[in-house]
This record gives C-alpha cells, sequence and structure tokens, in this order.
C-alpha cells in the first residue's frame, strides 16, 4: 500500500470521528470533547493539504515551473500551523466564555466512550501509517550514521 493510499485511509478515519466527537459534544454539553472534534477535524485537513503537496512536489517540471513545485510541503505545514492556532484561540475563547456564564453540566459517560473509541481510532491510524513512519526513522538513523562515519573518518 503506497503512502498516499495510507494517508487516504487515515482521513477517512479522521472525518468519521470528527463527526461521533462533535455529535458527542454538542450532547453531552463537552467543550473538551468539541475541542477535541477541531483537533481532528484539522488533523484531517491537515492530511488532506499533505496529500495535495505531495501531489504537487510529485509534478515533473515544465516550463512555468522548472523547479516544479518543491515548496509544496513547507507551505502546507505553515498552513496546518495557522490552522491549529486559530483553534486555539477559539477553545480560549469558548473556554473563558463558559467560565463567565456557568454552562449547563457535562455528561461524563458519553465523554468517556467517544474520548476511548477516539484512542482506538487513532491508535488504528498510527498502525496503518507505520510503515511509512518506520521508512523515516530508519532513512534519518542512516544519515546520522553516515555523517558520524564521515567524521570519525575525517578525524583520523
Amino acid at each position: 500500500m503506497s503512502r498516499t493510499q495510507r494517508l487516504a485511509i487515515v482521513l477517512v478515519l479522521n472525518l468519521a470521528l470528527v463527526v461521533g466527537l462533535v455529535a458527542v459534544g454538542v450532547t453531552a454539553h463537552s467543550l473538551a470533547v468539541l475541542a477535541e472534534g477541531g483537533d481532528y477535524l484539522l488533523d484531517a485537513a491537515g492530511v488532506g493539504v499533505a496529500l495535495l503537496a505531495i501531489g504537487l512536489s510529485g509534478r515533473p517540471a515544465d516550463r512555468a515551473r522548472p523547479k516544479g513545485y518543491p515548496n509544496a510541503t513547507g507551505i502546507a505545514a505553515l498552513i496546518n500551523s495557522g490552522w491549529l492556532l486559530l483553534l486555539e484561540l477559539l477553545v480560549a475563547g469558548a473556554a473563558a466564555d463558559r467560565l463567565l456564564n456557568r454552562t449547563p453540566a457535562v455528561d461524563g459517560l458519553p465523554v468517556l466512550v467517544v474520548s476511548g473509541i477516539a484512542a482506538l481510532v487513532m491508535t488504528a491510524g498510527a498502525v496503518i501509517l507505520h510503515q511509512s513512519m518506520l521508512n523515516c526513522i530508519r532513512c534519518a538513523y542512516d544519515t546520522v550514521r553516515a555523517r558520524l562515519q564521515t567524521e570519525v573518518l575525517s578525524h583520523r
């Protein structure tokens, strides 16, 4: 299975999880679950932007773009960080509003159940992406090992 296919599966898992989290967050009056749903929505958007960046960076160079799209993944990371900052500001504002206006009690059992499901879904996503992560770790290890060998050999 390719990296793009694994990311697409994780995207679908995240979107399904967002629907469940928002539904439970609204019915249980839980800002924490709603914030978690927003976080996973941004994770899904991040995966979508990453898929777009992978597609753009894989395009060959042409006359209009002689170097192709080498900055696509960096721009994707910038977009994702901006979305996360916006979410944090929204959650902080909603939390302050709840502190000032005394909101209804949170129903704990649905929050506990949906949080457990979220943990299982995120674990499934990590397992799906596991091979990609191993390849990245292996590549980083090989790079560090090669640099160390070069340093040792250059000091002899």
